[in-house]
């Protein structure tokens, strides 16, 4: 069975299937970040909360 979790935002069950790679809460964060990011975006973007390493994901706003 594979491991799940359920955005807040939106009610999508995520699908986690590297589960010993990746946490739930990393699964969670990357899919608000891909999902739902035009929802969270600060009004003056400097930067936003620290993001998982190992998914590759950054802000669409932060400088590389």
């Amino acid at each position: 069975m594979p491991v799940t979790v359920a955005c807040p935002i939106c009610g999508k069950t995520v699908q986690i299937p590297g589960y010993d790679a990746i946490t739930r809460t990393d699964a969670l964060v990357g899919h608000i970040v891909t999902e739902h990011t035009s929802q969270l975006l600060p009004t003056t973007p400097l930067k936003g909360p620290p993001l998982p390493r190992g998914m590759g994901i950054r802000w669409p706003w932060s400088k590389p």
